[in-house]
Parts: C-alpha cells; structure tokens; sequence
C-alpha cells in the first residue's frame, strides 16, 4: 500500500536530485520561497541547520531538502518497524 508519505518522500528525494544539476540564483523567487516554507515548516522535529549548511555548500536549499528527506525515511522507518513489533514479527523487520 502506497501512503501519502512514500509519495511526499519520492517528491522530495526527486526534487533533491534535480537540485543538484541547477543554480540557485537562476530559479524562480517563487519556487524559492514555496521549497522554503516547505523547509520550515512547524511539523519537523530536526532543526533546519540553515546556517551550517549555508556556509558548507554550492547548493544549501539541495541540502536543506536532503535533511528534510532524511528525516521522512528515518520516521516512516521508525512507524514500520513499529509496526513489525506490534505484530511481533520484529525479527522479520530487517528483511
């Protein structure tokens, strides 16, 4: 079963990648500012580190949206195995 999440994560993990091929000062102000709300929005329990990644990248909104897609997997990661150990099929997790 696909959920909402495995469709936002496949999104921002493709988002991500083209990313990586473009220039951030050559997109759109307003694609900017959708991918910047999108960041920090409240629902994210990670803190954006918009700083650190800001000083040690070409491409710190490419950066930023990897953390946020780091942080999807590990938590629907988290609700999976949760799931396994509900049923007590947890030794069937790793698989």
């Amino acid at each position: 079963m696909i959920t909402g999440d495995d469709i936002l994560i496949e999104y921002v993990s493709r988002l991500t990648k083209a990313l990586s091929g473009l220039q951030e000062d050559l997109m759109n102000q307003v694609q900017l500012d959708r991918m910047e709300k999108f960041i920090s929005h409240y629902v994210w329990h990670l803190p954006d580190l918009q700083e650190a990644v800001a000083a040690s990248s070409d491409s710190p909104m490419q950066n930023r949206l990897s953390n946020r897609l780091n942080e999807m997997t590990d938590r629907r990661r988290r609700l999976i195995k949760y799931m396994f150990k509900k049923e007590n099929k947890l030794d069937q997790f790793e698989q």
